[in-house]
C-alpha cells in the first residue's frame, strides 16, 4: 500500500513516495514473528530525448521484526542513502507505454533492538523497475509495476552481514493535475 506525488515542468521532475509491505516476508531462521516494512523515497529527474531520463534522490526503508515467543522485543534494520539511474519509456500506441529503469545506490544500515544490538553497516546495490501505464482519461490512467532491489551490507561490528532483497509489485490508478 502506498502513495506518491510527482510534478513535472519542461523537462525536470520531483518525485515523492511512500509504501508499507502488505505481506512481506523473511528468510531468518529461528525468528518466528510478525514482519514490517516502510520505504520511502524522494527523487529529482531532468527528461532528455528519446523518452529517456536521469534521476537522482534519497531513500529510506524501515524493516521491524517482532518476535512470537518474546513479547515486547524488536529488532529494526533501517536503510539509507543516495541514489542515481537513468530510465526508458517506450510508447505502444493508444497513449500506453512501459518504462524500465535501473539505478545504483549508496546505503547505511542501522541494525538496533530492544536489548543490545546498536550497530551500523554500509552497502552499495543495484535496483531495477519495469512499469506498464495505460491511460483512461487524458486526465487519469492506470499503472502496474515490479521492481527488484539487491543491497548487500557489511561492515558490521557486532552483528553479521545482510542482505537485503526486495521484490515487489504494484497496481495503481493515478489522477493528473
Amino acid at each position: 500500500m502506498g502513495a506518491g506525488l510527482t510534478y513535472a515542468t519542461g523537462n525536470i521532475y520531483f518525485d515523492a513516495a511512500i509504501s508499507q509491505s502488505l505481506a512481506a516476508t523473511h528468510d531468518w531462521p529461528d525468528f518466528e514473528g510478525n514482519f514490517e516494512r516502510v520505504d520511502m523515497a524522494l527523487t529529482a529527474g531532468y527528461f532528455l530525448d528519446n523518452g529517456w531520463s536521469v534521476f537522482g534522490g534519497y531513500k529510506s526503508g524501515k524493516s521491524e521484526f517482532f518476535r512470537d515467543n518474546n513479547p515486547g522485543y524488536s529488532l529494526t534494520f533501517e536503510a539509507y542513502g543516495l541514489f542515481g539511474g537513468a530510465s526508458k519509456v517506450f510508447n505502444l500506441g493508444s497513449g500506453s507505454s512501459m518504462s524500465l529503469s535501473g539505478a545504483l545506490a549508496s546505503m547505511t544500515a542501522d541494525v538496533y533492538d530492544t536489548g543490545t544490538v546498536n550497530d551500523s553497516g554500509s552497502a552499495v546495490g543495484l535496483s531495477f523497475t519495469a512499469a506498464y501505464n495505460l491511460p483512461i482519461s487524458d486526465d487519469s490512467g492506470l499503472r502496474v509495476r515490479g521492481f527488484y532491489q539487491n543491497y548487500s551490507f557489511s561492515g558490521f561490528n557486532t552483528v553479521g552481514d545482510a542482505n537485503e532483497t526486495i521484490l515487489g509489485i504494484e497496481a495503481g490508478y493515478h489522477l493528473d493535475f
